[in-house]
């Protein structure tokens, strides 16, 4: 041990160094250089010794702690500053400025927008041009807080991490002295993070106040599990921190959604041990605004409050493999009790040992006993009451003046103690008092049976009558909530709407659930990958449901290459749990994904490596406007149980009679404009997202009439604002991630139930109509002019992924359409196709349909229906 090799050593230094002892005057005043012998008490000193070292109900030590035991820092420290922000656009700016701004370089921000619907991710995305430090990240829904904070943890690469509100600011030197903190104490595996204070701002303050506070504080004593009898230590960005440690430790708790979720993580910390030093030097500050979370919900943050207060008094129980120091877990009356204690028992031991020569007159280690083991972090007075001790015992007054000789022995004497009393400590049996009071403080949160993971609400729709099963004999299974980390395709309001529980995704990441067997549907996403390989490491079992859209599956989907041993289907029986049964051996070791973002290298799990959070939502172009936010949301259900029309562009329209769109709700996309003249009264919708289409037509695009133009925010900069009527254009987030190679989502056909937040791209325009018309609440749709067959002229020339005519279209309605010097792109109809099976699954799992009224043509995934008699039967 390596506290016991120093005593040994500074014993041994004693022993060489200690002068005989000789009489002092009576006031303590006149003493010699050598007035004070301590070399009868190192007798005393190696008998103490002995004990602690063969003591034989020493209480078991804690493993090494989980970031290892590194004698040096990795290079110098670089920072992950991760600022979650939903709706922050009023204050984002100063609060990414201010990062901009630091006098330390070696950080990387993370902005994780939760779903804003304002300016945001526009501010968040001109940082990141500006600066490639900036990272932004998006959830695809808005899931609090403490989500958003843990996707950018899970991000992050650097062994620092500190956490931003969008609405702070950091102090300019803040983390260069944080880091120099760390990088000092680096070695020492109790320190997890360094802190400084933080100023309460008014709402108006501007950058400028960030450097007017930026000031020297005087340094305080260590946090520990005693310090602020259970209160909350610091606001949440005060601290810098092991990010590895912070992983490890699971996180913030996503349950809470009321505030108090940093305080549950600080004595997370400090109850496994760790110690937060002080770093000297404001952090930042902390803006008061009005309308804040405690302001807004009083009565539920005071709950919370009490709930950690209450939790202060109760023994924790932690994990032992994490914790440095196990008596921290101790319940904070006893910990009060045992500083008590400790002072009065080291002052008063060394008054005995300095005024007796009895060998047996040292010997306190049942006293030390009572101390019921106090926490290390409690000792850094301890020299200073050892020394008083000494002193008093010598006769020494406290404000005598002591001769550098004698100061020092007394010094070596008080360190030898003090080493002494440290090493009893920490082997002292831990008080668990049985029938005590406990709080759960362990990271770990459930061990399920079976989490299950369904990318969209079609995949739920066919597993939950499994999943329901599975519950009723008795199976801990539940359902894994990732829709805000990947994109909402509706699976979590699914599952609520069944009654199964849900877990976090990003507890899964980290540890805090970790489930036996993880199933999982195909066509699956990088997010679903990560996680499969995280558990799969992690000893768990890897079972693929045999269900789902068969035909939304694509070979150049990167997870089809993955193949599972285990397979669970729909007919399968499921035994009673409390009899034991199982559906498949758990067997550690299955296959399991690599990650799908062409590296092939596996995501690297909770410990350690870049997530692939966050990779679903990439390729997404351009931020929202309130303007069209606001639009959009006035289209959410306006059409609740109604039919709609969309207009596909085939020859076959020339065989349908338009005249039976007059009173319909309609949708017409690219050069529908050539059939103007045929149209019954003005479409209600428009839609274009061919960027050839839109180049080469734009004029035409921009004076064709009809009720509501809804174009991508790529489109956005055609129009000068005297041609945009807010109330009937709008522009809507376009992802492109179907086509994107290095997204690891080419090929994954998705289904967007949020039009605000993204529509998904799927090799056609109509995907993008059947995703509006879901959001529109249409409860029928159908379909015309969707001949689903294509020929490339003979005369075309084809160049990559574009073809450019040289002769009349034979593919539309109109020969002009991709005619003559016209450019347009190979409709890779298999792939189509499994955008439309997923399609025509969403709407069937919300008791919905599509129908296909084209006349003739090769489409039939969807049920045909004349069309006349689909607008009828409506």
């Amino acid at each position: 041990m390596v506290a016991r090799r120093r005593l040994t050593m500074i014993r041994d230094a004693h022993r060489r160094e200690s002068p005989p002892r000789q009489p002092a005057d009576s006031d303590g005043s006149s003493l010699a250089d050598d007035s004070v012998d301590i070399s009868w008490a190192v007798e005393a000193i190696d008998r103490l010794h002995a004990q602690f070292a063969e003591a034989p109900d020493a209480a078991p030590q804690p493993s090494d702690p989980p970031s290892g035991r590194e004698e040096s820092p990795p290079g110098p420290l670089g920072v992950a500053v991760v600022v979650p922000v939903f709706n922050g656009a009023a204050h984002l700016a100063d609060c990414l400025e201010s990062v901009r701004l630091q006098t330390c370089h070696a950080w990387r921000c993370y902005v994780v927008d939760d779903a804003s619907t304002d300016e945001t991710s526009g501010i968040a995305e001109s940082f990141a041009a500006r600066d490639d430090r900036f990272v932004m990240l998006r959830h695809g829904r808005n899931a609090g807080l403490s989500a958003a904070r843990n996707t950018g943890l899970a991000h992050a690469e650097e062994p620092l991490v500190t956490f931003l509100d969008a609405d702070d600011m950091l102090t300019p030197s803040s983390l260069q002295r944080r880091v120099a903190i760390m990088q000092d104490r680096w070695r020492d595996q109790a320190v997890a993070g360094a802190w400084g204070p933080t100023h309460t701002v008014q709402e108006n303050a501007s950058l400028a106040d960030s450097v007017i506070f930026d000031g020297e504080h005087h340094r305080e004593p260590p946090i520990h599990a005693a310090t602020k009898d259970g209160e909350c230590p610091f606001n949440v960005h005060a601290p810098l921190l092991r990010t590895e440690l912070v992983r490890r430790l699971g996180g913030f708790d996503e349950r809470l959604k009321s505030g108090t979720e940093d305080w549950d993580l600080w004595h997370r910390f400090l109850r496994h041990g760790y110690v937060f030093e002080h770093a000297g030097r404001s952090a930042g500050l902390y803006r008061r605004r009005r309308q804040n979370m405690t302001a807004s919900g009083p009565l539920k943050h005071l709950d919370q409050a009490f709930r950690m207060l209450a939790a202060a008094e109760k023994t924790a129980l932690v994990d032992e493999r994490l914790a440095v120091d196990l008596h921290a877990a101790a319940a904070l009356a006893r910990q009060r009790f045992a500083a008590q204690w400790l002072k009065r028992l080291t002052q008063y031991s060394s008054i005995v040992l300095a005024t007796s020569g009895d060998r047996n007159a040292a010997d306190y280690r049942r006293a030390l006993e009572q101390v019921c083991g106090a926490p290390q972090a409690m000792m850094d007075t301890l020299e200073i009451n050892t020394r008083d001790g000494l002193k008093r015992g010598f006769g020494i007054g406290g404000q005598d003046r002591l001769p550098a000789p004698a100061a020092r022995q007394i010094a070596r004497l008080s360190t030898v103690v003090a080493g002494n009393i440290r090493t009893a400590a920490a082997r002292a049996p831990r008080a668990d008092e049985e029938g005590a009071a406990t709080v759960d403080c362990r990271p770990l949160l459930a061990e399920p049976d079976v989490v299950v993971v369904a990318e969209t609400a079609a995949d739920v729709h066919d597993l939950v009558g499994f999943v329901r099963r599975l519950r009723a004999r008795g199976w801990d299974a539940v359902a894994l909530d990732a829709d805000y980390a990947r994109g909402d395709q509706g699976a979590t309001r699914a599952w609520q709407c069944a009654d199964v529980p849900t877990v976090p995704c990003n507890h899964l990441r980290f540890g805090r659930v970790r489930p036996a067997r993880l199933l999982l549907c195909r066509p699956f996403g990088p997010l679903t990958a990560a996680l499969a390989a995280a558990v799969g490491r992690a000893g768990g079992a890897i079972v693929e449901w045999s269900g789902g859209v068969a035909e939304a599956r694509l070979p150049c989907n990167a997870t089809e290459e993955t193949s599972f041993d285990s397979h669970w289907t729909a007919e399968m029986e499921v035994p009673e749990k409390s009899a034991g049964g199982a559906l498949e051996p758990v067997a550690p070791g299955t296959d399991t994904p690599e990650s799908p973002d062409g590296s092939g290298r596996p995501d690297d799990g909770p410990s350690g490596g870049r997530a692939t959070h966050g990779a679903d939502l990439v390729r997404e172009e351009g931020p929202l406007d309130s303007a069209s936010v606001a639009l959009l949301e006035s289209l959410r259900d306006k059409h609740r149980g109604e039919t709609i029309v969309v207009i596909g562009n085939g020859p076959s329209l020339n065989n349908t009679d338009l005249g039976l769109l007059a009173g319909m709700a309609t949708i017409g996309v690219n050069g529908i404009f050539y059939a103007q003249d045929r149209l019954p009264e003005p479409l209600t919708y428009y839609v274009v997202e061919d960027t050839s289409v839109f180049a080469e037509n734009t004029e035409a695009i921009k004076a064709f009439e009809c009720r509501y133009k809804l174009f991508p925010t790529l489109y956005r900069d055609a129009f000068r604002d005297d041609e945009i009527d807010r109330t009937r254009m709008g522009f809507f987030r376009m992802n492109l991630g179907f086509y994107g190679r290095n997204t690891g989502t080419l090929c994954l056909p998705r289904f967007s139930t949020d039009a605000v937040q993204r529509l998904y791209c799927g090799q056609s325009v109509t995907i993008i109509n059947l995703q509006l018309a879901w959001w529109m609440g249409f409860s029928r749709v159908v379909l015309i002019g969707m001949d689903f067959s294509y020929t490339i002229p003979s005369d075309a020339v084809v160049k990559d992924h574009l073809i450019l005519s040289k002769s009349d279209d034979p593919n539309h309605f109109h020969p002009d359409y991709f005619g003559k010097g016209k450019t347009w792109k190979d409709p890779k109809l298999d792939r189509v196709l499994a955008n439309y099976a997923l399609a025509r699954e969403m709407f069937a799992a919300d008791g919905r349909e599509i129908v296909n009224a084209t006349v003739g043509g090769a489409l039939e995934v969807f049920r045909r229906m004349p069309f006349a008699e689909a607008l009828s039967s409506a």
